[in-house]
């Protein structure tokens, strides 16, 4: 990942669960990302997606659904087979 684009997010997460407290968010937003990295790996919807994109969005689908708390700061490891 970028490290422009991985300090990006995981400041929007420090942010965002320092102001609001949700840190039960990140018990719950594993089966959402499943969801949409499905949605975006589907050939019908994004038929342009290289072979290893789509490879790496369903080792992102996978490992996150593995883990009980999503980890923000360790997001490159989910692309990771």
């Amino acid at each position: 990942m970028c490290e422009d684009i991985k300090e990006l997010f995981e400041l929007f997460f420090e942010v965002y669960l320092d102001k609001s407290g949700d840190y039960e968010l990140l018990e719950v937003i594993p089966p959402f990302y499943a969801f949409r990295g499905l949605v975006v790996a589907s050939p019908v919807w994004y038929p342009n997606i290289s072979l290893e994109t789509r490879r790496k969005l369903f080792n992102f689908i996978r490992n996150v659904l593995e883990e009980e708390r999503f980890d923000y700061k360790g997001v490159d490891r989910y692309l990771e087979r």
